[in-house]
């Protein structure tokens, strides 16, 4: 019997596109743009006096909560071939979500939920949020991305200049030894 390299149940050797994470990235991702966005639209009890600041309003809201989603999720995409930086990614993704979701669901239902006898005042939690977000966003992708390209750029073979740019006696040298190759292949 063929003895395995790895063991049976040991995924080590699948490549991430096998193990998809960055599929479960963006699934994860996909749903909290969804539930911000359903915050959005159930946190909001006057639009406002018309219907363009209605517009202005949900699309500030939407781009401040959806769009660090949708950086992280083209990140996802873009680090899909390196496993363990998909992984990381991965767990750094359903810790925002999981955290930006839940505080602002908490947020949209203490508004909701306050005393209207009371003077009105802004709610920035919305704005808390997004913003928070944003940075752990940037300041992830500021440290993957460079990890990235050095790990891409560290496992891809080189080419020498001999062999991008050959000289004359390289080319003559390359012959020979192909020739010979040939004739004890020959033998």
């Amino acid at each position: 019997m063929k003895r395995l390299p790895y063991r049976l149940g040991d995924r080590r050797h699948l490549p991430a596109h096998k193990l998809m994470l960055w599929k479960i990235s963006i699934l994860a991702l996909f749903i909290a743009a969804a539930l911000a966005v359903f915050n959005i639209v159930a946190g909001t009890e006057n639009w406002g006096p018309s219907l363009l600041a209605a517009a202005l309003m949900f699309t500030v809201a939407a781009v401040l909560l959806v769009g660090p989603y949708l950086i992280l999720g083209i990140l996802a995409f873009f680090v899909r071939s390196h496993r363990t930086l998909s992984a990381t990614l991965l767990v750094f993704i359903l810790l925002v979500s999981v955290l930006g979701t839940t505080s602002h669901l908490w947020k949209t239902q203490v508004y909701l939920n306050r005393n209207k006898a009371l003077p009105e005042g802004t709610d920035l939690g919305i704005f808390f949020v997004g913003f928070m977000q944003w940075m752990s966003t940037i300041l992830l992708s500021c440290i993957v991305l460079p990890v990235y390209f050095y790990l891409s750029r560290r496992n891809r073979p080189l080419e020498s200049i001999q062999e991008a740019y050959p000289t004359e006696w390289a080319i003559r040298r390359r012959e020979k030894y192909n020739a010979q190759t040939e004739s004890l292949a020959d033998e």
